[in-house]
């Protein structure tokens, strides 16, 4: 049984990667319940994008097709980290960036600078996204 976070006229409308199972609403539902919406944020997360949390800390993998896309992606993040006044861990690994994002000055935990640098960076992902699946066809 899935259940979905929105609804139209009564039914559920929603994407595969929008659908929790069982045991995933019930989460969500005690969370709402107890005022924790971080794990409503990180299990929407979960389903949407790059993203896993671990020991205090939001961790995105992404992967390229080029090691070229990769450091593009890199700079990319790095900018859009000066802005927020929030910078993330940087792992390369040929095609494979890893990053890591918590909150040192709040005790390394998770705060909504967190949340919000990586909703920004599963943004900047979205055109090489698009990127690979072009190749993918080929």
């Amino acid at each position: 049984m899935h259940r979905c976070l929105s609804k139209s006229a009564g039914t559920p409308t929603c994407l595969k990667s929008q659908q929790f199972n069982f045991f995933e609403f019930l989460i969500l539902r005690k969370a709402a319940f107890t005022g924790s919406f971080s794990y409503i944020r990180l299990m929407t997360m979960q389903k949407t994008n790059h993203w896993t949390s671990t020991d205090n800390k939001l961790i995105g993998v992404y992967s390229f097709t080029k090691f070229t896309a990769a450091m593009s992606f890199v700079i990319a993040v790095g900018r859009e980290s000066e802005k927020s006044k929030h910078h993330p861990t940087v792992h390369i690994r040929h095609r494979i960036v890893e990053l890591e994002l918590t909150t040192v000055d709040q005790g390394n935990t998770l705060t909504d600078l967190d949340y919000t640098l990586a909703d920004k960076i599963e943004r900047l992902y979205a055109p090489f996204l698009k990127q690979i699946l072009l190749v993918s066809e080929d």
